[in-house]
């Protein structure tokens, strides 16, 4: 009688098993975001000069065998955002920039790949001021669709 209980709750488990993984995860809607930094030789970097050229690639991939369509309220799909290591927001992309005001989308097949790039003079404000020297975060992400990606980088 044991090995009948024991041999019935190792089939349910494994058969739960099975269920489960075939259950969609609320938290993963198969894309995946990624961002590299480059400098101005096209080289892969988390160390830059003060003043070189960053160059900033944001993608994200539909990893799921199905069609993922991105929809957004207006023009507004994307967004850089450099902090320091106290979380204090340094720059931002889209800060003096202004869209349309029309919902956009675009839609991402099965292993598809969206990349925007963009390419950071180190300016932080209007009067062109350097970033100064130290470390930050780097976030990318598309606006209301998860998940974001960040990486941090040192100016020297």
């Amino acid at each position: 009688m044991n090995v009948k209980i024991l041999f019935r709750t190792v089939c349910s488990a494994i058969i739960g098993l099975f269920v489960l993984s075939g259950c969609n995860n609320d938290f993963d809607n198969g894309l995946i975001t990624s961002i590299h930094l480059r400098d101005k030789f096209n080289q892969t970097e988390d160390n830059f000069i003060s003043g070189d050229e960053i160059n900033m690639s944001l993608s994200i991939k539909n990893d799921s065998t199905l069609d993922k369509t991105l929809d957004f309220t207006s023009g507004y799909q994307y967004d850089f955002v450099i902090t320091d290591q106290s979380n204090n927001e340094i720059w931002r992309w889209s800060a003096d920039l202004s869209f349309i005001q029309e919902p956009t989308s675009f839609t991402l097949g099965p292993t598809d790949i969206q990349t925007i790039t963009y390419t950071w003079n180190q300016h932080i404000d209007a009067d062109a001021t350097f970033i100064p020297a130290g470390s930050y975060i780097i976030e990318g992400y598309f606006v209301g669709n998860d998940p974001t990606a960040q990486t941090t980088f040192t100016i020297q």
